[in-house]
């Protein structure tokens, strides 16, 4: 039964529709039981499309109600954050070079002083790469915080008049 539906809904649909009220010219039974009914589909069809054309209101049945604009934000907090943050992430880089030299340079001293000089230099310019990799980390985080996760402060309106006192929170 599913697939004798399934082939009259594939035979209307593939097939050009018969005038309505017209009967096959074939005498087979079994060929003429499908095209029996998809000329009954047919004429239902029509009916329909004609009851709707006739009974379509020509006014919306709703009222068109606005949607309301969003509010543009300036992310300015957010691209500061992410560009100091690249620039602190790059200096990081330049101050581990440096960090480099001086350790270089310590391994090669010979007096002293020099070798103290060099260790504490090494020893400061790393702290300071280490320093400027972090806070940069954090703020490239912050950043894409305030510009894609967090949500604006949901707006509350409070209505006090004659006859009316109401508060409205959205979230």
């Amino acid at each position: 039964m599913k697939r004798c539906l399934a082939a009259l809904l594939a035979a209307i649909v593939v097939s050009e529709p018969a005038p309505c009220g017209a009967i096959p010219a074939t005498t087979d039974s079994a060929r003429t039981a499908p095209r029996l009914a998809q000329a009954a589909v047919l004429d239902s069809v029509a009916v329909v499309r004609d009851s709707v054309a006739v009974a379509a209101p020509s006014a919306p049945p709703f009222e068109v109600v606005p949607l309301p604009t969003p509010a543009v934000r300036p992310h300015r907090a957010a691209y500061a954050c992410l560009v100091v943050g690249a620039g602190l992430i790059g200096g990081s880089f330049a101050l581990a070079h440096r960090a480099d030299r001086a350790y270089d340079r310590y391994l090669v001293a010979q007096v002293p002083g020099d070798i103290e000089r060099w260790y504490d230099e090494t020893t400061r310019y790393d702290r300071w790469s280490s320093g400027a990799l972090l806070g940069g980390e954090a703020l490239v985080a912050m950043g894409l915080y305030l510009r894609f996760l967090r949500r604006p402060p949901p707006p509350t309106a409070f209505l006090i008049g004659p006859g009316a006192c109401a508060v409205t929170y959205r979230f």
